[in-house]
């Protein structure tokens, strides 16, 4: 699902919390045993600095701030990998599958 400018919800406590909440160690563990590297929350930490500037911003720019950010975001995560790279369908079924075992 993707937002756009005005369905973006852009508070600063909310922004702190997923920043927080990316730095504790459960994060991180899982992070690590999931993908073998902490998880970079520089994502988080550009979204609490984005909502501290746009309440000073004009209404203009406060949208053109949001869409760049949220445009940002859509070319990093369509850049990660995902399911699609790993997996290739299968053309031709398997010879021998399941292997018949005898009784």
């Amino acid at each position: 699902m993707e937002k756009d400018a005005e369905e973006f919800s852009c508070k600063t406590s909310e922004a702190l919390d997923q920043l927080f909440y990316c730095w504790t160690l459960g994060k991180q563990v899982k992070n690590v045993y999931r993908y073998g590297s902490k998880k970079d929350c520089s994502k988080y930490w550009e979204k609490v600095k984005l909502c501290s500037k746009i309440k000073l911003m004009s209404d203009e720019n406060k949208t053109a701030a949001i869409k760049a950010h949220l445009d940002k975001n859509k070319q990093e995560t369509l850049s990660q990998p995902n399911l699609l790279d790993i997996w290739t369908e299968r053309s031709s079924k398997l010879e021998n599958f399941p292997p018949v075992t005898p009784a």
